[in-house]
């Protein structure tokens, strides 16, 4: 039973490699796309890697999203400081 969840662990991070690379890639054609970067952000935290989830959330902080997001994605930072 320890097999198969070490598998499917390295199965989701797999996955959230993929689509961490696919979002890098996306917003290295088009950097004003706010949703990349609050996903980037979600990646980077499922896969514990908490300064670039930082580092994409403060990035998406910077575009003209409503104060409602703003403050929930302020909130999720400052847990991760």
């Amino acid at each position: 039973l320890e097999n198969a969840a070490e598998a499917v662990k390295l199965m989701v991070n797999d996955e959230i490699d993929k689509a961490i690379s696919n979002l890098l890639k996306s917003i290295a054609v088009n950097d004003k796309f706010p949703l990349g970067y609050k996903r980037l952000g979600m990646l980077f935290m499922a896969r514990g890697d908490m300064e670039d989830a930082k580092e994409y959330y403060e990035e998406y902080l910077k575009f003209d999203i409503p104060q409602e997001e703003k403050e929930q994605i302020q909130n999720i930072l400052n847990r991760l400081n």
